[in-house]
């Protein structure tokens, strides 16, 4: 098997670097053809995130295209660098330049591990960006597991902890109004993971922030 430990203490990757990764090759070493159903992949979760972030901005959320999405670096220093307002317009402005095209992207490593946990069994990742995340994390508790109370999981919990990196990580308290909307999360568990309706809802009610009030948005 490829060694590929010294991967684990790099931070920023290129799309080539992460199909080659979650397929158990050495990057240096990957050949075009070998890697090219999981760069295929990877370009369609992010194309996903730009079309996406596109609709957002102009507030047709019904428009949203359900599914995985991989967010590169580079937005990630938009949306944070810069107020919301400017946020808007500075996203606007990089969305219509060359810098959005996939070729030109880089992902971090904690962007690629929100990607693998939203993605789920779908793919066969031989290599972990979460387990990296979880090693490259400042001060590491001594015997620490990945749950509060253990290592003991199920399949719906893992979907509840896919659905919250991906729907509420981000979410801002302050502003209500941006919160996810059930009918997104419950699509996106159903179309992913394959899973009932009444466990997707149930998952989306308990993730659901209580300063959100039900009903149609204002």
């Amino acid at each position: 098997m490829t060694d590929l430990y010294n991967w684990k203490f790099k931070n920023e990757f290129t799309a080539q670097e992460i199909a080659s990764l979650i397929l158990g090759l050495e990057p240096s070493e990957a050949q075009a053809n070998q890697i090219y159903p999981a760069l295929h992949r990877i370009e369609a979760d992010f194309s996903r995130f730009i079309k996406n972030l596109q609709t957002k901005i102009t507030g047709i959320e019904d428009e949203l295209e359900y599914g995985s999405e991989l967010q590169s670096s580079r937005i990630n220093r938009i949306l944070l660098e810069h107020t919301s307002h400017e946020s808007k317009t500075y996203c606007c402005e990089w969305l219509d330049s060359e810098l959005q095209k996939f070729q030109n992207q880089t992902f971090t490593s904690s962007d690629v591990a929100t990607w693998e946990a939203s993605v789920g069994n779908n793919l066969n990742f031989k290599y972990s960006f979460i387990e990296t995340e979880n090693l490259n994390s400042p001060d590491p508790e001594p015997q620490r597991t990945k749950w509060p109370w253990g290592e003991y999981e199920t399949k719906n919990l893992l979907i509840l902890e896919a659905a919250a990196r991906k729907f509420w990580a981000s979410y801002d308290r302050s502003k209500p109004s941006s919160a996810p909307m059930n009918k997104e999360i419950i699509h996106w568990i159903e179309s992913e993971h394959r899973i009932s309706n009444n466990i997707a809802s149930a998952v989306a009610t308990i993730l659901r922030a209580e300063e959100v009030k039900t009903g149609p948005r204002k």
